[in-house]
């Protein structure tokens, strides 16, 4: 688990094999070991190198609980599919079960569209934060009650999520194009409902 730890978080700063190794002054092929698991018990001081090399503590390269299992937990708690999360990858269901009984490491790729799925940061995903997004972080009491119930369905929908987090990051144009593109649905919705009438 921690060479898995320790992987991901490279991955995540960008770091190669190589380099991080010779930023902890160790051997690549040792580091390697570790990353594979081949290696389980580095020593203490070869774990400070790393996180010094990776620029965290000691404790990070730990996490707090394994990814397969957050994943677990996610899933079931928002009581969705394999099949489901399997669709959103683009990957066969048997690869996702692989990832959620610890018997394959999803990429930092894949963990990066898995937290956005699921809608946490990447550090909750990791285990290395009990906080599981910005929104947590939100004082509701600022928020009025229509604010509120937009904020816990953004939180509650995986779908609705992903979608505020592409617009985060969207032009304004395209914001806008969306925007008229609802607009003409919206408006071809009440026209139904008044024909209902």
């Amino acid at each position: 688990m921690i060479g898995d730890n320790i992987k991901l978080i490279r991955q995540s700063k960008g770091l190669g094999l190589n380099e991080t190794a010779r930023l902890a002054n160790i051997s690549g092929s040792y580091l390697s070991n570790i990353e594979k698991g081949i290696k389980e018990n580095p020593s203490m001081d070869t774990l400070q190198k790393i996180a010094n090399a990776l620029n965290v503590s000691v404790n990070d390269l730990f996490g707090t609980k394994a990814i397969h299992e957050i994943l677990y937990d996610l899933r079931k708690e928002k009581n969705i599919s394999k099949e489901h999360i399997a669709n959103f990858l683009n990957i066969p269901c048997q690869e996702y079960e692989k990832y959620e009984s610890g018997k394959l490491h999803p990429s930092y790729e894949t963990l990066k569209l898995l937290a956005e799925f699921f809608n946490v940061s990447l550090d909750y995903l990791l285990g290395k934060a009990n906080t599981r997004n910005l929104y947590d972080n939100i004082n509701e009491h600022d928020l009025t009650q229509e604010e509120l119930q937009l904020l816990e369905k953004i939180k509650s929908d995986p779908e609705i999520s992903i979608l505020f987090h592409d617009l985060k990051n969207a032009p304004k144009k395209k914001i806008k194009q969306l925007l008229s593109i609802w607009d003409v649905i919206s408006q071809k919705f009440d026209e139904m409902d008044e024909e209902d009438e």
